[in-house]
């Protein structure tokens, strides 16, 4: 790039890796995390020592992707697998 008086100017340039763009990408959806409601925790904790707690991997699993993972949570946006 030619600056003033014929002087050549340097440019700086930043590129972000996609391993790049991925982190910046957790570290928002972790931002915009609800906080933990510690009581809710509890009783689940309890309920899964208990053995009143049992709900299949198959079940969890879309719906954490739908609402944790696929995207920002934009409207209308489904997970293509469940």
């Amino acid at each position: 790039m030619e600056g003033v008086a014929g002087v050549v100017a340097s440019v700086d340039r930043v590129e972000v890796s996609d391993r790049g763009l991925e982190v910046q990408r957790a570290r928002m959806l972790a931002l915009l995390a609800p906080d933990v409601r510690q009581e809710l925790v509890d009783a689940l904790s309890q309920a899964i020592r208990d053995g009143r707690y049992q709900v299949s991997g198959r079940e969890v699993l879309p719906r954490l992707l739908r609402e944790h993972a696929w995207g920002l949570g934009g409207q209308g946006e489904t997970f293509p697998y469940g």
